[in-house]
């Protein structure tokens, strides 16, 4: 997967991620915005169809490329618990 960075500044920072879509942003934009520090987490392409979809995010306090690693994280940690779970379901 590329991640390319886009803009950054002290408080935000806009990133693309070519050939990704909904299914990876959303649950981005949602971890981000669980966290206190994001103020915005928000993501958008110009057209749907060609354009890589960027996510932008803007802390009031921190780093924002440590907010949006800090949301990839618990992404992966929610996935490998229901995994987890998944292997010790027996089969009924």
């Amino acid at each position: 997967m590329e991640v390319k960075l886009v803009a950054k500044d002290k408080d935000s920072i806009e990133v693309e991620i070519p050939g990704e879509t909904e299914t990876l942003f959303e649950p981005l934009r949602s971890a981000l915005l669980r966290n206190p520090n994001v103020k915005i987490a928000t993501y958008h392409a110009e057209h749907p169809w060609f354009d890589a979809k960027r996510l932008y995010v803007k802390v009031s306090d921190g780093k924002p490329a440590e907010a949006l690693r800090a949301a990839a994280r618990e992404i992966l940690e929610e996935l490998d618990s229901a995994i987890e779970q998944i292997e010790k379901m027996k089969e009924p």
